[in-house]
């Protein structure tokens, strides 16, 4: 039997096992991104949690194979694509995150939908992070960037709304300070060992990030 007969089928499998993860992944985004498009945009909870177990199972299934090619068989193609889509996630969020600040601003929603914009972008910050851990990818500290530009905008919307544009506070302005805390000390710890350096006046190294 010839080396090239006895690696087909790693070579199948290999191939067979990145299709497969990449196919997963890509439903789970498609998905998760239409259930934080429904949710925000039209407040749609209707089969809300069966839907992000679907997700869930999606993502598990996708990212099992993915790392089968990536640490099995050293596929760089999967591994690239898995890394976009740990991007594309963080992406995600961040909109999300300006959707609902549209909707906090109103202070008009229910405690249900306020848990469940915590747990859809929770989600979509979880996934990003689980494939940046399996990719190897990009320094965590740089999606922080998207995160806290966010984090930006929350605030200043908020102090534009109570305080030039004087608008009624009610109890639910609450939920809006709360998010905003959330997701600031969310986006902080995702920048790592620099700001305790930076807490503490030790010097932070010169050019990129390093792991």
């Amino acid at each position: 039997m010839t080396q090239t007969s006895r690696s087909l089928p790693s070579t199948v499998v290999n191939v067979a096992s990145g299709i497969i993860g990449a196919i997963a992944l890509l439903a789970d985004v498609l998905g998760i991104g239409r259930v934080a498009y429904d949710l925000i945009g039209g407040g749609e909870l209707q089969n809300l949690g069966f839907q992000l177990i679907l997700l869930v199972l999606a993502f598990l299934f996708g990212t099992g194979f993915s790392i089968l090619a990536i640490k099995g068989f050293q596929n760089v193609t999967i591994e690239k694509i898995a890394r976009f889509y740990g991007w594309v996630y963080i992406a995600m969020a961040a909109l999300s995150y300006l959707g609902v600040i549209s909707v906090l601003s109103t202070q008009s929603y229910t405690f249900t939908l306020y848990i469940s914009f915590v747990v859809v972008i929770g989600a979509q910050l979880l996934a990003g992070a689980v494939l940046d851990m399996v990719t190897r990818g990009t320094d965590a500290r740089y999606r922080a960037l998207p995160i806290l530009t966010v984090c930006l905008i929350h605030v200043v919307v908020m102090i534009y709304t109570y305080i030039f544009g004087r608008t009624p506070v009610s109890g639910n302005v609450v939920g809006s300070i709360l998010f905003f805390l959330g997701m600031s000390t969310v986006g902080t710890l995702m920048l790592g060992e620099i700001v305790p350096q930076s807490l503490t006046g030790r010097r932070l190294p010169r050019g990129p990030w390093k792991a």
